[in-house]
């Protein structure tokens, strides 16, 4: 006679162990969205000011400035 199948909850632990690891890999993949939704950000943000060209010409001029000085 064969014994009772044992379900995927009773392999990997029990109930409290697969919440446990569901919450575990909810908090890691929010965690990781948010950390690319950050850099995108930052990346739009860099973007954004590069193409300010008058941010750009005083920057240049700034270090014109400095070297010529010398």
């Amino acid at each position: 006679m064969k014994g009772r199948k044992e379900s995927i909850m009773e392999k990997l632990g029990g109930k409290a162990n697969c919440i446990a690891m569901a919450i575990f890999a909810v908090v890691i993949m929010g965690g990781g969205i948010a950390w690319m939704e950050i850099d995108y950000q930052r990346q739009r943000e860099a973007q954004y000011i590069g193409s300010i060209p008058m941010a750009n010409q005083h920057i240049e001029w700034t270090y014109a400035r400095k070297e010529g000085r010398r």
